[in-house]
Protein backbone atom coordinates (compact mmCIF):
# COMPACT_ATOMS: atom_id res chain seq x y z
CA UNK A 1 0.00 0.00 0.00
CA UNK A 2 2.77 2.49 0.74
CA UNK A 3 4.21 1.77 -2.36
CA UNK A 4 1.16 2.39 -4.32
CA UNK A 5 0.33 5.76 -2.57
CA UNK A 6 4.35 6.85 -3.54
CA UNK A 7 3.84 6.06 -6.83
CA UNK A 8 0.46 7.95 -6.96
CA UNK A 9 2.11 10.83 -5.34
CA UNK A 10 5.18 11.68 -6.64
CA UNK A 11 5.43 14.50 -4.91
CA UNK A 12 5.29 12.98 -1.43
CA UNK A 13 8.96 10.96 -2.48
CA UNK A 14 11.93 12.32 -1.45
CA UNK A 15 14.90 13.16 -3.97
CA UNK A 16 18.16 11.78 -3.32
CA UNK A 17 21.19 12.25 -5.03
CA UNK A 18 24.89 11.69 -3.94
CA UNK A 19 28.07 12.14 -5.84
CA UNK A 20 31.48 11.62 -5.11
CA UNK A 21 34.05 14.23 -5.85
CA UNK A 22 37.85 13.50 -6.36
CA UNK A 23 38.90 16.02 -3.87
CA UNK A 24 39.57 16.04 0.26
CA UNK A 25 36.24 16.01 2.23
CA UNK A 26 37.17 18.77 4.11
CA UNK A 27 37.33 20.86 1.18
CA UNK A 28 34.19 19.38 -0.09
CA UNK A 29 32.81 19.79 3.28
CA UNK A 30 33.69 23.76 3.14
CA UNK A 31 32.47 24.10 0.13
CA UNK A 32 28.65 23.00 1.45
CA UNK A 33 29.29 24.95 4.77
CA UNK A 34 31.23 28.25 4.21
CA UNK A 35 29.35 30.75 2.95
CA UNK A 36 31.55 32.85 1.00
CA UNK A 37 32.73 29.15 -1.27
CA UNK A 38 28.78 28.70 -1.76
CA UNK A 39 28.53 31.88 -3.14
CA UNK A 40 31.72 31.63 -5.89
CA UNK A 41 30.48 28.19 -7.16
CA UNK A 42 26.72 27.89 -6.62
CA UNK A 43 25.60 29.75 -9.17
CA UNK A 44 24.60 28.62 -12.94
CA UNK A 45 26.98 29.72 -15.92
CA UNK A 46 26.87 33.43 -16.02
CA UNK A 47 25.24 34.10 -12.95
CA UNK A 48 26.21 35.68 -9.79
CA UNK A 49 25.54 35.82 -6.46
CA UNK A 50 24.56 38.95 -5.25
CA UNK A 51 23.30 38.21 -1.73
CA UNK A 52 23.45 35.19 0.54
CA UNK A 53 22.76 34.55 4.44
CA UNK A 54 23.99 31.31 5.89
CA UNK A 55 22.47 29.90 9.05
CA UNK A 56 24.26 26.30 9.24
CA UNK A 57 22.39 23.81 11.64
CA UNK A 58 18.95 21.60 11.47
CA UNK A 59 16.45 24.15 10.88
CA UNK A 60 18.54 26.45 9.38
CA UNK A 61 18.42 28.19 6.44
CA UNK A 62 21.13 29.51 3.24
CA UNK A 63 18.77 32.04 1.68
CA UNK A 64 20.36 33.54 -1.53
CA UNK A 65 19.60 35.75 -4.61
CA UNK A 66 21.07 34.58 -8.37
CA UNK A 67 21.36 37.69 -10.97
CA UNK A 68 21.14 36.89 -14.54
CA UNK A 69 23.21 38.46 -17.08
CA UNK A 70 20.12 40.35 -18.07
CA UNK A 71 19.96 41.21 -14.70
CA UNK A 72 17.05 39.33 -13.41
CA UNK A 73 17.01 38.25 -10.20
CA UNK A 74 16.37 34.59 -8.77
CA UNK A 75 15.95 33.56 -5.12
CA UNK A 76 16.58 30.58 -3.36
CA UNK A 77 17.17 28.56 -0.48
CA UNK A 78 17.94 25.77 1.45
CA UNK A 79 16.33 24.81 4.71
CA UNK A 80 18.70 22.60 6.51
CA UNK A 81 17.04 19.18 7.93
CA UNK A 82 19.99 17.00 8.93
CA UNK A 83 24.11 18.07 9.35
CA UNK A 84 26.88 15.72 10.52
CA UNK A 85 29.89 16.98 10.06
CA UNK A 86 32.25 15.90 7.32
CA UNK A 87 30.00 13.19 5.71
CA UNK A 88 26.22 14.74 5.69
CA UNK A 89 24.13 17.68 4.82
CA UNK A 90 20.41 16.79 4.72
CA UNK A 91 18.56 19.38 2.72
CA UNK A 92 15.38 20.71 1.03
CA UNK A 93 15.95 23.11 -1.43
CA UNK A 94 13.22 25.22 -3.00
CA UNK A 95 12.12 29.20 -4.48
CA UNK A 96 11.65 31.54 -2.31
CA UNK A 97 10.78 35.18 -2.29
CA UNK A 98 13.69 37.56 -1.13
CA UNK A 99 11.93 37.67 2.58
CA UNK A 100 12.81 33.63 2.64
CA UNK A 101 8.97 32.16 1.79
CA UNK A 102 8.65 29.76 -0.46
CA UNK A 103 7.63 30.33 -3.80
CA UNK A 104 7.59 29.07 -7.43
CA UNK A 105 9.06 30.27 -10.82
CA UNK A 106 6.92 31.73 -13.23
Amino acid sequence: MTMKNNLQNPAERPFVFSRTFDAPRDRVWQAWTQRDRLMHWFTPKGFKMTTAKLDLRPGGMFHYCLRSPERAEMWGKFVYRQIVAPQTIVLVNSFSDEEGGMTRIR
